[in-house]
């Protein structure tokens, strides 16, 4: 069984989340061991690690240590995973286990060993921990049989027969009154709608004035103007970073995203190539949604474009 998958990254090298994907946290500066039988297989340096709701993701930026786009961003699906813990194992030992934790798989012999090289390991296996026993909570949630659906709707459909049943029903005059009863239900339905329509028409002509108000100041509407709106048409970003998200890599991770909007929404393409910072943060913000940045936030990320080397100046 293979135990990686692999996740596309964006034009700045950020994780592309699937539909309906967010993530809970991350971090870097983390390294990975696949084990197998007490020996170590593969191995990855320094990498970032992102919880989302469907899978750990790492990514590792560093060339040298990987040998493939696989290896570069992949994913663990939170399904394929039996246990993760602090367990003890003879080939790590010397390590302290507030910096280490280790990932079980259902149908694998392989293990994975997590390293933080720079911080404890302790708030992130906590959240990964919540994650995935909530996983395995909701693929563990079983259904009724039918049987016993079956025998408990019986009883259930005979007792409303029972409670429905009345002599003022029976017989060709209970017919009769069902369909005098269901003809007045027709009434006032029909005369709810007309009602409705008569108030429309009465305002249609007040509706085609105001829509040809309209029609005509866009008609009017310039260069300039047409071009802003085309922004305005511009999808928001999903699952914006956000400080308590990323903590250090806040900035960072701001600089990789900033660049993504402005790229894949083809913000600078239809500028000419080049836009003013202050129409950067009035569109940005409207991408992100209710997760607004300063514009103190905006700068330092435009600073880390060019030490990343984004393809955003």
């Amino acid at each position: 069984m293979e135990i990686f998958v692999p996740v596309r990254v964006s034009p700045s090298f950020l994780p592309v989340l699937k539909e309906n994907e967010y993530c809970f946290s991350m971090t870097d500066q983390v390294s990975i061991c696949v084990v197998s039988q007490k020996n170590i297989i593969k191995e990855f340096k320094k990498g970032e690690l992102y919880l989302t709701s469907l899978q750990l993701i790492y990514l590792c930026r560093d060339s040298s240590h990987v040998s493939s786009l696989l290896d570069s961003c992949f994913g663990i699906p939170h399904e394929t995973v039996l246990q993760v813990g602090l367990n003890t194992s003879n080939v790590f030992s010397y390590l302290s286990s507030k910096n280490r934790f280790f990932v079980f798989f259902k149908k694998s012999e392989k293990i994975l060993h997590f390293q933080f090289l720079s911080s404890s390991c302790e708030g992130f296996l906590t959240e990964y921990k919540k994650i995935i026993l909530s996983s395995s909570s909701s693929s563990a949630s079983v259904t009724p049989s039918p049987s016993v659906s079956n025998s408990s709707s019986l009883p259930t459909s005979q007792s409303a027969k029972a409670r429905a049943f009345s002599t003022s029903a029976a017989g060709v005059g209970g017919i009769i009154r069902q369909v005098e009863q269901k003809a007045e239900e027709t009434d006032k339905t029909m005369n709810v709608a007309f009602k409705d329509l008569s108030a429309l028409m009465t305002k249609a002509k007040e509706m085609v004035e105001l829509a040809e108000k309209f029609s005509s100041l866009k008609n009017k509407t310039s260069n300039e103007e047409a071009t802003f709106e085309s922004y305005l048409g511009i999808m928001g970003i999903p699952d914006p970073v956000t400080k308590k998200l990323a903590g250090n890599l806040y900035h960072i991770q701001l600089a990789r995203e900033l660049s993504d909007f402005l790229i894949q929404g083809k913000v600078l393409q239809k500028s000419s190539g080049m836009i003013p910072l202050s129409d950067v943060y009035c569109l940005f913000n409207r991408a992100r949604g209710s997760e607004l940045i300063s514009p103190e936030d905006l700068l330092a990320a435009s600073n880390q474009l060019d030490d990343l080397g984004l393809p955003i100046r």
